[in-house]
């Protein structure tokens, strides 16, 4: 519970060109620079405060090159943290507040396409949406996901989208992966025109529930999806309890709050499915290996790291 690497809880990751491991934690006004394999911790950057390279609430961050981007929640603004000329300390380079993006709304995810732009996920009562945005201005482009008309049945509920930028060796075009937390509903789309290039929906038996007052609720907590060299990754956690589900043959028992991790080429084609085999949340992919958060000795939080290796063949484990 006391160290130099510590973590309350831990939200996101991101790699930097070096390798290195940057973390957001909810429970931190800092984020976190990690060598790998080592573990051993780098550097802090931020503090709390609302200056420049401050922060009060770090929720989401990315990366491109050496440059860190962080959603301050608490601020409602997207920063952009990269080094001095000396390189010995980072700092504020650019501040996005989502006011520029159109008006009051929150973010709950956002990646990095090229130089000049960045994949934003905002929602707000009764929509989300993924938009592309100018990295140098924060202006509008475009939007190229709207929140799906399954998940519009209240326009009091906040709905909620996550996606990803697939990476250079993995498409031919910049795409877009997003999932829909409503539903276990995944689409691909190319940034440049917004072509659909898959779509997916897995049905697990865990329907809306209508909750008090009339509105819908999701049968989802919380929808994840991370982009790896060849295969995104996507996540959803059960709510509520929907017992045994027959899928494919095989019977897969979801309880309340198991998690359940789908691989999918860029084709939109099931690669790998499992149920909370890795003992935790998914932070985030880069490559071909994956981040979780788990327990570790004493019950305190740890970030596992897992390298994916495809089966030889369909008798493999």
């Amino acid at each position: 519970m006391d160290g130099p690497v510590m973590f309350v809880i831990p939200w996101a990751v991101t790699v930097l060109a070096d390798g290195s491991l940057v973390v957001a934690d909810l429970a931190d006004c800092q984020i976190s620079v990690i060598e790998r394999p080592s573990g051993r911790l780098r550097t802090r950057i931020g503090r709390c405060g609302d200056g420049p390279g401050e922060f009060r609430i770090v929720r989401t961050v990315a990366s491109v090159g050496d440059t860190i981007f962080v959603y301050d929640q608490g601020r409602s603004a997207i920063v952009a943290m990269a080094r001095d000329q000396e390189g010995d300390r980072w700092v504020q380079a650019r501040r996005i507040t989502l006011d520029e993006l159109g008006g009051p709304r929150a973010l709950s995810h956002f990646d990095v396409i090229d130089d000049s732009t960045l994949v934003v996920v905002t929602e707000y009562p009764g929509h989300a949406a993924v938009i592309l945005v100018d990295r140098a201005t924060g202006d509008f482009r475009r939007s190229l996901v709207e929140v799906p008309e399954i998940a519009t049945r209240s326009n009091r509920t906040i709905r909620h989208l996550a996606a990803c930028v697939a990476p250079p060796e993995a498409a031919p075009e910049p795409m877009v992966v997003a999932i829909n937390e409503w539903a276990f509903e995944g689409v691909g789309v190319l940034a440049g025109t917004g072509a659909e290039q898959f779509h997916f929906a897995t049905d697990y038996g865990v329907p809306p529930q209508q909750g008090r007052g009339g509105h819908w609720q999701s049968g989802w907590l919380r929808a994840e999806v991370s982009c790896g060299a060849s295969a995104a990754l996507f996540q959803m956690q059960a709510d509520p309890p929907p017992g045994p589900v027959e899928i494919d043959g095989p019977i897969m028992y979801l309880a309340g709050g198991d998690i359940v991790i789908e691989a999918r080429g860029y084709d939109g084609r099931l690669l790998m499915r499992n149920t909370n085999e890795v003992g935790g949340a998914l932070l985030g992919a880069v490559g071909d290996t994956i981040f979780v958060d788990g327990t570790g000795p004493g019950g305190y939080p740890v970030i596992r790291e897992y390298v994916l290796e495809p089966r030889k063949s369909i008798d493999t484990p």
